[in-house]
């Protein structure tokens, strides 16, 4: 993500995200793979607000969403099988998410204030 041109002037501007089918993780270190994806990554996207996960995605590591302080939504796709401590961590707005049946959450993947409702998806 370093070498993306728009992230300097746009980063903060950004409001909403689709994250497009063929994803299948979004991890803390971005490691030049396209299919490896991280928004909290040094807190820039802190007025994200919205997010909209493919039905590829298996995974949601540590920090992906950590300091997105706006984030108010995100639907956790069927395909997801697990959520890793900290995923969440800072994301003060997110006040609730639904989460489909059989996916491994850690202790600490969400805030605190986050309330997590499994199976009602």
């Amino acid at each position: 993500m370093a070498d993306t041109p728009w992230r300097d002037k746009y980063e903060k501007e950004i409001r909403s995200i689709v994250v497009e089918d063929g994803c299948t993780r979004l991890c803390e270190d971005f490691a030049g793979n396209s299919y490896d994806i991280d928004f909290g990554e040094h807190k820039l996207y802190q007025n994200l607000s919205k997010v909209i996960l493919p039905n590829t995605l298996t995974a949601i590591s540590s920090c992906a969403f950590c300091g997105c302080r706006s984030l108010a939504s995100v639907t956790i796709p069927y395909g997801v099988k697990n959520i890793v401590n900290g995923a969440f961590k800072d994301c003060s707005s997110l006040t609730s998410v639904i989460l489909p049946d059989g996916v491994y959450i850690d202790e600490d993947a969400f805030d605190e204030n986050t309330r997590v409702i499994q199976g009602k998806a």
